[in-house]
């Protein structure tokens, strides 16, 4: 069973170029809830960067997080604020309460890969979605262009190959966008996929990346280029984005 607090640390250990990525994990997440017009919201791992800091739009947001410090983190923020509800525990701790909202969008932002029984997992998020609700998945990509580039350099055998940070952070896997796909169609039956694609161009590892802006050599300007230069490369993004939606009338 995984430490979620101990994870919690590691993680800030190992924060560096995380906090730039985390910004636009955010930027493209909320793409999606602002086209959506989302109202109802269920965002699952919120951390310590819940969407509802920068998304007004809704009348009831609701927030299940695992982690103890993030949980603290998240009640300070909406102990004044009641459309926001944050519940203390895991998915499958709070599913039955779950079970009688109506979610018209839910949000695993940097999630899935995180799992150690994703089908299991995904499978109870199945049965939350009604007709109409939209599921909005990011994850890291293995066709990032920093893994084509290791593998060519000999570092590593297979752009899926978990690095030293994911062993650290416990990630399950790497996803490729087919991989991902695949994993939603099989746990998840009827469902379609409404956009899939990825975002930021990420040439160097985290570690490089973060030496690279402290050194002056990156800058807020390029990071945004990188960030769209992605619309020109689609595929090779450091993350995946996948919004999924049950085909209409099934409920599963």
């Amino acid at each position: 069973m995984r430490d979620i607090d101990k994870y919690w640390d590691t993680y800030k250990d190992n924060y560096g170029f995380e906090e730039v990525l985390s910004v636009y994990r955010e930027r493209k997440a909320l793409e999606f809830l602002y086209k959506q017009e989302a109202r109802n919201v269920l965002e699952i791992g919120a951390g310590f960067r819940p969407l509802f800091l920068n998304y007004k739009e809704f009348h009831k947001y609701t927030v299940v997080e695992p982690g103890k410090k993030p949980f603290e983190f998240l009640s300070k923020h909406t102990e004044s604020n009641s459309r926001i509800e944050c519940i203390y525990g895991t998915l499958e701790d709070s599913f039955e309460k779950l079970l009688k909202y109506n979610f018209d969008f839910i949000v695993l932002n940097g999630i899935l890969h995180e799992i150690e029984e994703p089908e299991i997992f995904l499978n109870f998020i199945y049965r939350l979605m009604k007709d109409k609700t939209f599921v909005y998945f990011s994850v890291a990509n293995a066709q990032s262009v920093h893994r084509l580039l290791a593998k060519k350099m000999g570092l590593i055998q297979n752009i899926s190959d978990r690095t030293s940070l994911n062993l650290k952070l416990e990630q399950q896997v790497v996803f490729d966008s087919s991989s991902l796909v695949k994993l939603l169609m099989q746990a998840m039956p009827n469902i379609k996929v409404k956009n899939l694609g990825t975002f930021f161009i990420k040439p160097f590892t985290n570690e490089q990346m973060f030496l690279a802006a402290k050194a002056g050599i990156l800058n807020q300007d390029i990071f945004e280029g990188l960030f769209r230069l992605s619309e020109i490369f689609p595929d090779v993004g450091c993350e995946i984005f996948c919004v999924i939606q049950k085909e209409q009338g099934l409920n599963g």
